[in-house]
């Protein structure tokens, strides 16, 4: 779709752009609701990333870029891109709580110790 207008890109698939909105909506709305979700759930578990995570993150995207790394890390170090990487990993992050939560590890370590305050 590089270069092509939508219109174009219209022509080339053989849909009107109402064609398109009705096959593209209940994916879009399956997004939406998963970040809706996810995003709850990052609230709920108090989910936080840091600093020296996100430079960590950086520092590993670095490592498997073959030229303009200066670029890159100059690029990467910006707020906003910054602000992408955090939320990258914590929604990385959040994924892994519901993973634990689901296998029940999660569950029973708060159960222990709820149960070892009383």
């Amino acid at each position: 779709m590089e270069g092509k207008g939508l219109e174009e890109y219209l022509k080339s698939i053989n849909k009107s752009e109402e064609q398109l909105r009705e096959e593209l909506h209940p994916l879009a709305t399956k997004r939406v609701t998963r970040s809706l979700v996810l995003g709850r759930v990052t609230e709920e578990e108090k989910v936080e990333v840091g600093e020296p995570e996100i430079d960590a993150e950086i520092e590993n995207m670095l490592k498997s870029a073959t030229r303009d790394k200066g670029k890159l890390q100059e690029f990467l170090n910006t707020p906003g891109s910054r602000d992408s990487i955090r939320q990258i990993l914590m929604t990385r992050k959040t994924v892994q709580q519901l993973v634990e939560i689901a296998k029940g590890s999660k569950v029973n370590k708060k159960v222990k110790k709820k149960e070892a305050q009383q």
